[in-house]
């Protein structure tokens, strides 16, 4: 229901996002990859060491992506912050955000509730 309302506010009154929020949780996923060589099945863990958290007023994203666009919803679902993370440890300035539940995304594969 949350996420629902936050999609169709964010479709249509957002300016920010052309993409509604999903609320898909990150977890290390199995991968299955054929070797030539060998001709056998091989399982590869990828873990991913995202860090998206707020201290002290600072929003900290740590991830392997590069030039991707942040939009930081908060709990209405009103666009209320959006960056370019131009490398891959970003801290920005937290004080002019609402207290209480945001969303920060990509828009593609990233997505994290954080709480001021």
């Amino acid at each position: 229901m949350f996420v629902s309302l936050i999609s169709s506010f964010v479709l249509t009154v957002s300016v920010c996002a052309t993409s509604p929020v999903s609320a898909e949780d990150k977890k290390p996923t199995k991968v299955t990859s054929l070797d030539s060589k060998k001709n056998e099945n091989t399982k590869i863990d990828i873990i991913q060491s995202d860090e998206i958290y707020i201290s002290d007023n600072i929003l900290y994203i740590k991830t392997a992506s590069v030039n991707d666009l942040i939009y930081v919803y908060n709990a209405s679902g009103l666009c209320i912050d959006k960056f370019i993370k131009d490398t891959e440890i970003v801290a920005k300035d937290a004080t002019a955000y609402p207290v209480g539940n945001l969303i920060v995304t990509n828009g593609k594969d990233l997505t994290v509730k954080v709480i001021k």
